[in-house]
């Protein structure tokens, strides 16, 4: 139940920034560089050079390093990068019930955020 509620609040959080930010994101340097680690963290699981849990502890990391800016920035990409986290962590779930439904939906969040940072997607 609790982590019905995390996500519910993520989605809105995402849904609240998303109507908030306008073109032409501007991060700084700090924070833009903290997102590119944490699309690095995804794109290494996903190449399976990194555990789910090297990646979650990653991602928590740079979730925590996002500093405070003027705007939604800084709290959009704090959703992108705890959205990414969550897509990591359910995958792992299933994949560790014996189960694969593949990784799409790691994918998507992944270039969500990278999208955000005007990095390439995947």
């Amino acid at each position: 139940m609790k982590k019905k509620i995390q996500v519910i609040i993520c989605i809105l959080t995402v849904l609240l920034a998303a109507a908030f930010t306008g073109c032409g994101t501007r991060l700084s340097r700090a924070n833009a560089d903290t997102g590119k680690a944490a699309v690095n963290a995804v794109d290494q699981f996903l190449d399976g050079n990194l555990s789910a849990t090297s990646a979650l502890n990653t991602l928590e990391s740079c979730y925590d390093s996002v500093t405070d800016e003027d705007g939604s920035n800084s709290t959009y990409l704090r959703a992108c990068i705890s959205n990414a986290s969550t897509a990591v962590f359910e995958h792992a779930i299933v994949q560790t019930s014996g189960m694969d439904y593949g990784d799409a939906n790691v994918v998507d969040k992944r270039n969500d955020l990278a999208e955000f940072l005007g990095m390439a997607k995947r």
